[in-house]
This record gives C-alpha cells, structure tokens and sequence, in this order.
C-alpha cells in the first residue's frame, strides 16, 4: 500500500510519484504514506503529487464519492514540509478561472475548440485557479512523524464535513 513499503530500502529511490492518490487516503493512511516516502527516498530524491485542488473543486461544486479530502496545493505544500521535502516546482493543469472575469467557468472546454483546449491546458497561472495541482518537492532531511499528525489530523477535521457536505450539490442549488 501507499503507507507500507516494506520491500524497498531506505534511501534507495530516486522518485516516488503519488498521482491522484492523495485524496483517496484516510489519515493514517495518508501519514503512513508521506512517512514511508520520506524513508524510501534518497536524500536529494524528488516526491511528485498531484490531486484536484480543493478550491476549484468547491467553486465548481464538483465530488468524488471515493475522495477523503481534497487539498490546496498550499495545504499541500505544508504537509510536504513536515515530511521532510521541499517544495520545487508547483504547476497548475486545466485551468477553471476565467482570468479577465475572475469568474469560475465550466470544468468541461466547448467541444472542438482546440485554442481553449491548449490554453487551459498549460500551467502558466496561479496555480489556485486550476483544477490539479502539482508538486515536486525534493527530500531534504528527516519527517517529523508528530506535526506530520497533527497538520493531517487538522485538516480532516476542517475539510471532512464540508466535503462531506458538497456531494450531491451543484452550484445555484
């Protein structure tokens, strides 16, 4: 599982590569998981997430039923820290704000309009804006297993019931 590697060494790998799994992890889970990738990871190693972005998935009113929590890539980024890593490069994929209007537009581009397609496509805005974020953060020293708890345990209890809560929802209801 992502929170037990029991067969890899310490220190032996170059790049662990969590996709669209971070939302999908209970708290030890999740935990279990940054912990087991920070000891997998050679000092200097790169940890590579991605996942949808909380705030353009509640804009949009949009739900997974398998998801947990979904995070910012701020939130993210705290729990990379405490992990061990630091955060290198941050991008954002498929862009939801409209950025003349600041407006939250359809998840869904017109269907055929390639210009849109590309222009959504590349991460060149704030990352906010986005629906995925995506981070690689290199290993950088040891995690800290207790504030590692906390933040996570800290974020469930801020996010579980509005996510919770979203599902079902679409935006003007």
């Amino acid at each position: 599982s992502a929170s037990s590697m029991p067969t890899v060494d310490s220190g032996s790998v170059d790049v662990v590569f969590s996709g669209q799994n971070l939302e999908h992890l209970w708290i030890d889970d999740m935990i279990g998981f940054f912990l087991e990738a920070n000891r997998v990871l050679r000092p200097g190693g790169v940890l590579v997430v991605d996942s949808p972005n909380r705030l353009a998935v509640e804009a949009l009113g949009w739900t997974h039923g398998e998801h947990t929590i979904e995070m910012t890539a701020d939130e993210a980024i705290q729990l990379l820290e405490t992990a061990g890593c630091e955060a290198g490069v941050v991008r954002g994929l498929w862009n939801c704000r409209d950025q003349a209007t600041g407006d939250w537009r359809e998840l869904t581009a017109p269907a055929g309009d390639i210009a849109e397609v590309l222009d959504r496509s590349v991460g060149r805005r704030p990352v906010d804006d986005d629906f995925v974020w995506w981070i690689e953060a290199e290993r950088m020293g040891a995690a800290d297993p207790a504030r590692l708890r906390s933040a996570v345990e800290s974020l469930f209890a801020r996010l579980w019931t509005e996510r919770v809560n979203r599902a079902g929802e679409r935006p003007g209801e």
